[in-house]
């Protein structure tokens, strides 16, 4: 019984971490590539723009249960994107699994739509459990982004659900995205016995590397 639970267990975390880099704070399709975005406004102007933005695509009552995340995650930022000379990132994605596999759709400041698709390990041995990811982010024009990505998953006690956490690295991709680079930061939940989960990603990207 326990090695099925922990199989469930890995291939429910998997959907998390390589889910968790998904990006939802856009609410302009036509803005698929930063390149065609205005110059950079303050940080504060671009995280108070993507927190609206964000609110406007989950509502409410999503984001007064992301509040002490978003608190977490501009606090940690600080100025970081700006000395990459990149651009703000703030993320949020739905994600749901099958037996084929792990499956998101989100939407993000830079990409617009997207889907993605990870494989993972996880690691018992450790103490929590760490997982080790690789994702495939498509946007809408069909173009990819790849990720690398750790972190760690503190299930609950009847292993029913989880909190993730972790670190993500922008590695390659094609066309636009082939010498992007950056980093992003994350947390969510995940609902075993749902096969559902919500992830709040935030750091900064670069596509010129």
């Amino acid at each position: 019984m326990l090695s099925a639970q922990r199989t469930r267990f890995a291939l429910l975390t998997a959907l998390a971490l390589a889910l968790s880099l998904g990006l939802v704070a856009c609410s302009d399709d036509s803005l698929t590539s930063p390149a065609d975005r205005a110059p950079q406004a303050s940080l504060d102007e671009q995280w108070q723009a993507e927190v609206d933005a964000l609110r406007a695509e989950i509502g409410d009552e999503a984001m007064a249960e992301l509040a002490p995340q978003l608190e977490q995650a501009r606090a940690e930022l600080g100025d970081t994107a700006a000395k990459h000379g990149a651009r703000l990132y703030l993320a949020y994605v739905t994600t749901t699994f099958d037996d084929l596999g792990i499956y998101g759709n989100g939407r993000s400041n830079v990409l617009g739509q997207f889907t993605t698709v990870g494989q993972s390990t996880v690691d018992f041995s450790t103490d929590p459990p760490t997982q080790y990811v690789d994702t495939v982010i498509t946007d809408t024009d069909g173009e990819e982004i790849y990720t690398e990505g750790v972190g760690q998953v503190v299930a609950n006690a009847d292993f029913t659900g989880a909190e993730i956490t972790g670190t993500v690295e922008f590695v390659g991709g094609t066309g636009p995205y082939a010498n992007v680079a950056g980093t992003t930061w994350y947390f969510g939940n995940v609902d075993f016995v749902a096969a559902t989960g919500w992830y709040l990603a935030w750091g900064w990207i670069n596509l010129n590397g």
